[in-house]
């Protein structure tokens, strides 16, 4: 009979075991990033959904405005109280109007302070200015919405500075008289 004072082991050496734990942190490493990059691109399309929601309807509360004032005083009286400026408009005011400031600077600059209040009144961090040019016949309508106080409304509305990237919405419609 021989004896072994060998004691074999079955098992990892530290080594092996070092090496598993840097493979599998690499791997959630990568796979966290990969669930912060999906729940950001997430809110920021909830973010573009509910603006484009907001900047139709301020576009659709004007519409109201023209069919008010034509119900109520006539077709002569369809663009009463929507001139040339921008404006704020609150959907939750029991006669809608455009209100606020007369001049686009103003407006563009006051950006936190004229959050979009959802029902009940709480604040979001969406702002919406109404852009109104006038022709003889027809309003030029713009709504904008933005949702970065950092970057605020844009010198410009258009494709290239109103966009997903700078945190804006817009549409842009001709209202016209009714006859």
């Amino acid at each position: 009979m021989k004896l072994s004072f060998r004691n074999k082991r079955a098992g990892f050496s530290i080594l092996e075991v070092v090496i598993s734990l840097f493979v599998l942190s690499i791997g959630f490493l990568g796979v966290s990033n990969l669930v912060v990059t999906t729940l950001r691109n997430d809110f920021l399309s909830r973010d573009a959904v509910i603006a484009s929601l907001l900047v139709q309807e301020g576009a659709e509360l004007v519409y109201n405005i023209r069919d008010t004032n034509v119900a109520k005083n006539g077709e002569d009286r369809a663009f009463d109280g929507i001139g040339s400026g921008s404006y704020r408009i609150d959907a939750f005011d029991t006669n809608p109007s455009l209100s606020g400031c007369s001049q686009y600077e103003s407006c563009r600059l006051s950006l936190v302070e004229e959050k979009y209040r959802m029902h009940g009144g709480n604040r979001t961090r969406f702002s919406r200015k109404i852009l109104v040019s006038e022709d003889a016949d027809v309003r030029h309508v713009t709504s904008v919405v933005a949702w970065d106080p950092e970057r605020g409304f844009p010198e410009t509305i258009g494709a290239a500075t109103c966009n997903l990237a700078t945190r804006c919405s817009f549409v842009q419609l001709d209202l016209q008289k009714i006859n």
